[in-house]
């Protein structure tokens, strides 16, 4: 007999399919810098990256307390070779500037997916705050992440360690979401790419969130 944890946990994900709303696939290549987020042509950020050569990719608009859910395939690579580890990633890493143009640092495995969530002013007008940290297995193997406006957070390929889709809950204020990659500086010389299916758990009781999303 499954324990009441673990039946908790199998009917929150299968409610979690039956309340998801279809996107539509968006291509994340590994060039796209978090640190460049919602900053105009000719913004620059990690060493050499910039706008709108190395800007992350805008996906769609959102609004605070919608929930979120993605599905993730492909990879990149930071070294510019063939083939990289997946959206999870390899080892950890932060970014080499620290926060930068007002987004919060990040650890995180080296080439996952990564997200931030915006509003409508440029992220550099204030101060960026606290770095999330996701060194561990345990600190990926989340059911629900609540990430700050201007927190670069991991999205990886969406899923925990039992292969239940992971919640994304879309913070107060946010309008925008942007996807990238993890690297440590210089995100130009880098190749593969992510196809990315975002998708609203529209009426799920975890998520306050009940619309449709809506590309920019």
């Amino acid at each position: 007999m499954p324990s009441p944890l673990r039946l908790a946990a199998c009917l929150l994900a299968a409610s979690i399919a039956a309340y998801a709303t279809a996107s539509e696939m968006i291509v994340v290549p590994g060039t796209a810098d978090p640190w460049l987020a919602g900053l105009p042509d000719g913004a620059k950020a990690s060493g050499g990256d910039t706008a709108p050569d190395q800007s992350p990719i805008l996906t769609m608009t959102v609004t605070a307390g919608d929930c979120l859910i993605f599905r993730v395939e492909g990879w990149v690579s930071h070294t510019g070779a063939p083939s990289g580890p997946g959206p999870d990633g390899g080892a950890t890493f932060s970014h080499q500037n620290g926060a930068e143009n007002g987004l919060s640092d990040i650890s995180a495995p080296i080439d996952a997916l990564l997200g931030v969530f915006l509003d409508e002013a440029a992220p550099d007008s204030r101060a960026a705050p606290e770095a999330m940290s996701f060194n561990l297995p345990a600190d990926q193997d989340f059911a629900r992440l609540d990430p700050m406006l201007q927190q670069v957070f991991l999205v990886g390929d969406g899923l925990n360690a039992a292969g239940n889709r992971q919640l994304f809950i879309v913070p107060e204020g946010a309008t925008r979401l942007y996807l990238g990659t993890m690297d440590g500086y210089g995100w130009y010389n880098n190749t593969g790419t992510f196809r990315v299916e975002p998708e609203l758990a529209s009426d799920h009781p975890a998520c306050p969130g009940r619309r449709l999303l809506r590309r920019p």
